[in-house]
Parts: C-alpha cells; sequence; structure tokens
C-alpha cells in the first residue's frame, strides 16, 4: 500500500485521451481485466463464481485512486489479483487506466 501510494504521488499518465489510445485500452482490458473485474467494471467477470469479486471501478475507493497507483497495482498485482507486468506492457497498462476512467465516468 504504501510503494503504490508513492507511485501515485510519483507517476502520472504520458498518454492523452485519446480514440485511438482508448481503443487500445479497451482492447486490452477486454483481453486481460475483463475476465475478472467484468466488461463494465463491476467486479463481475465469468471468473467470479469461483475467485472472490475484485473491487468494482465504481466504487469512491476506486475512482480516488490515481493513475500512479493504478498503475502500480497492475503492475505488481494487489490481494489476489497477479501481477500482470509480463503479459501486459508498461504503454498498454497506461492506455487501460485511460479505459478504466472512461468506464468510471459512464457511472454505473
Amino acid at each position: 500500500p504504501e510503494e503504490a501510494k508513492r507511485a501515485g504521488e510519483e507517476l502520472s499518465n504520458p498518454f492523452e485521451e485519446t480514440a485511438e489510445n482508448l481503443e487500445r485500452g479497451k482492447y486490452v482490458f477486454t483481453n486481460n481485466c475483463a475476465v475478472c473485474h467484468g466488461t463494465s467494471g463491476m467486479g463481475d467477470g465469468p471468473v467470479v463464481p469461483k475467485y472472490p469479486n475484485p473491487p468494482s471501478f465504481k466504487t469512491e475507493t476506486s475512482r480516488a485512486l490515481t493513475d500512479g497507483e493504478r498503475f502500480h497495482i497492475i503492475t505488481r498485482g494487489r490481494n489476489n489479483m497477479p501481477s500482470h507486468e509480463p503479459q501486459v506492457s508498461a504503454e498498454d497498462r497506461w492506455k487501460v487506466i485511460l479505459y478504466i476512467r472512461q468506464l468510471q465516468a459512464e457511472g454505473n
């Protein structure tokens, strides 16, 4: 938690919220994240009956995470979520964060 907080203070997303970056973020999210987090980010992916629900991206706690904190969590993992560093490039992790922010803006 302390390391993620520090990452939140020191890291910022180097990519702008363009249609191209959001489309790439959606693609990566769909193929790497939605299985647990669900297509809308509610934490209701198809593996949920077998594993505990991941947190919804729509909660205030999740909305309060900085991009740097979220990047750290995707990179290193947290709780039941493993590290995604080996299979998702740093560039794609940032673009996924843009897409997650879009999901959060859509509300419930």
